[in-house]
């Protein structure tokens, strides 16, 4: 079964997510907005994706699997795109 976030835009600064009500992450998806009504100040900021080559492997990875992973190290993978990251390099992804 697959289960998507169906739109995700920024509207006049507002975060816009709308999605499916069968959504596995429905709950997550409201904790989300429920955080953003309260009173601090905070930005989201979009990064490409060729940008940040931790969360893009982090994603592929994530999208062959179907089960829950929780990642509390740094995998074997990982440990030159971190430092790809933080050397602000931007990748081509293929």
């Amino acid at each position: 079964m697959i289960y998507t976030i169906m739109e995700n835009k920024m509207v006049n600064g507002t975060l816009v997510i709308l999605y499916d009500s069968t959504y596995i992450y429905a709950a997550l998806v409201n904790h989300i907005r429920n955080l953003f009504t309260r009173d601090w100040n905070f930005s989201i900021q979009h990064i490409y994706k060729e940008g940040n080559c931790c969360a893009d492997l982090l994603t592929r990875k994530g999208s062959s699997s179907d089960k829950l992973v929780i990642v509390d190290q740094c995998p074997p993978f990982l440990i030159l795109a971190l430092l790809s990251d933080a050397c602000c390099t931007l990748h081509v992804r293929s």
